[in-house]
């Protein structure tokens, strides 16, 4: 299809460092899957969040999904972050989006740590709560 075609195109000529799919999935509980380099991120992510966490094969493995393709390539770090569909809209930013963020800035702790000052409950917050544990 004309939209694979597109997207193997574009991951060639960018070369990303590291590449999350954010996705909803049916449920109340979120799933974050990622490949072996981004293994600590998505686990602490997914503790945090009580999400599921899965592990996308490694390189050379067979590849059926854009998840599994870049995995299986190990041209880049692969993060798929599933959302559950019944968050609703006007929440998703507020309880996402900082979780978001810190899979694209990686060890960028300074914007992080903004993230956790917002006034509103956050994942971010919730992160910052469970270190202090």
């Amino acid at each position: 299809p004309a939209e694979v075609s597109y997207l193997l195109a574009l991951l060639k000529d960018l070369q990303p460092q590291r590449v999350v799919h954010v996705r909803s999935v049916k449920g109340a509980a979120g799933i974050i899957a990622a490949n072996e380099s981004c293994q600590p991120a998505a686990k602490e992510a997914a503790d945090w969040m009580k999400f599921k966490l899965a592990t996308l094969p490694s390189k050379g493995s067979s590849a059926s999904t854009m998840e599994r393709y870049i995995s299986a390539s190990g041209s880049s770090d692969m993060i798929m972050f599933a959302i559950p569909q019944t968050t609703p809209r006007a929440e998703l930013w507020e309880r996402y989006g900082d979780t978001l963020l810190n899979f694209l800035l990686g060890d960028d702790t300074g914007t992080r740590e903004l993230a956790r000052q917002q006034s509103k409950e956050s994942s971010a917050e919730r992160v910052k709560e469970s270190s202090e544990k």
